[in-house]
């Protein structure tokens, strides 16, 4: 059975976040040090205010967009998540 952690980051206004950084540095780092103890995925959570904001993005002319752009990072499990997040 799988065991899941979260790791969530403020996002105050006065609260700054280097994604580049965490992106091409930080997760690697993570996939490195913890893929030998077990390690087998690095996700993204989405924290929305509420439903009436995500219904808002999915609708949003740009969505489409990204959702495209996302199958260089999912693979072939993409299909799964496309359908899931966006009938």
């Amino acid at each position: 059975m799988s065991y899941h952690t979260a790791v969530l980051y403020p996002n105050d206004e006065d609260t700054t976040f280097d994604e580049s950084y965490y992106v091409q540095d930080h997760m690697p780092r993570a996939e490195k040090t913890w893929k030998k103890h077990g390690l087998y995925l690095i996700a993204t959570f989405l924290v929305w205010e509420n439903e009436e904001a995500v219904k808002k993005a999915l609708q949003d002319p740009e969505t489409p967009k990204l959702f495209a752009d996302a199958p260089g990072s999912f693979g072939e499990h993409y299909a799964e998540t496309n359908s899931f997040l966006y009938p």
